[in-house]
């Protein structure tokens, strides 16, 4: 689960690590790997009533290892869901502070990205959950027709019951396979999670680098609009100096030409 985004750094730390630690525990927790493998019928001269138990624990088997799958694909699903939560709230958060951080729009495009990346997860999930239905639902057909099976035993002969129990195995080892094939797209799964992870991570490294270059960018203008301020001050003032000793000059040339005046005066009279 993620931990509550700070409003003041704007990025927060998201938890998107996967529900497994690697793909073989979710194969694992699936059901393991390899096939199940029906009994031999090399054994069989008449039938018994202990075919029939011995199909009927192999049904219900198979039935516990659907709902098994059925459980850890949900809860995948709800992983999932939750993590296209996260990212809602952080694309929630960058839309909001975009018009004063100005963002980088890159950044914004990876998160989207990551967005649809885990929207198409979540619908492969959803596809193997249908197909875990699908399988639920043949098992229960499997089960009707040992039902059948278990009426026809006094009526039918030793080849033809042979026949079916074959037929069940055949069945029961296909609906193996199918098995097999939901574990390796749940291990696909699993798999895309751990690259979205990685791309969400890398697009906070670069949201985070994008502010510093955005803080360090406005440092430095304001460096330099002090030191215009500064030079501008320092100007104002030779100006101002400059103006004071032309006044001085001024008024001390005038002083002259008076004296001059008063001088040419004296000598006249």
């Amino acid at each position: 689960m993620a931990e509550p985004l700070c409003e003041s750094s704007f990025v927060g730390d998201i938890d998107t690590s996967a529900p497994f630690e690697s793909v073989r525990e979710a194969a694992t927790r699936f059901g393991g790997f390899g096939f199940w493998k029906p009994s031999s019928l090399s054994n069989i001269f008449e039938p018994s009533q202990n075919d029939v138990d011995e199909a009927n624990i192999v049904a219900s088997e198979l039935e516990k290892e659907l709902i098994s799958k059925e459980g850890e694909a949900l809860k995948v699903l709800k992983s999932l869901e939750s993590i296209k939560g996260i990212v809602e709230e952080l694309k929630s958060k960058l839309h909001r502070r975009e018009d004063k951080e100005n963002c980088d729009m890159s950044v914004l495009k990876e998160l989207n990205q990551a967005k649809t990346n885990l929207c198409k997860t979540t619908e492969d999930l959803a596809a193997i959950r249908e197909s875990v239905e699908l399988l639920n639902k043949r098992l229960e057909e499997e089960r009707a027709a040992l039902e059948k099976t278990r009426e026809r035993l006094n009526s039918k002969n030793a080849a033809e019951i042979s026949k079916e129990i074959q037929r069940l195995s055949d069945d029961a080892l296909e609906f193996s396979k199918t098995g097999e094939e939901a574990r390796f797209a749940v291990d696909k799964a699993v798999c895309e999670i751990e690259r979205t992870r990685s791309k969400i991570k890398a697009a906070e490294l670069r949201l985070v680098a994008a502010r510093k270059m955005k803080e360090a960018a406005r440092a430095a203008e304001a460096v330099a609009i002090a030191e215009i301020k500064d030079v501008t001050r320092r100007r104002r003032r030779r100006e101002t100096l400059q103006e004071e000793i032309l006044e001085k000059i001024e008024e001390t040339a005038q002083e002259i030409r008076s004296s001059k005046r008063t001088i040419e005066e004296g000598l006249r009279e």
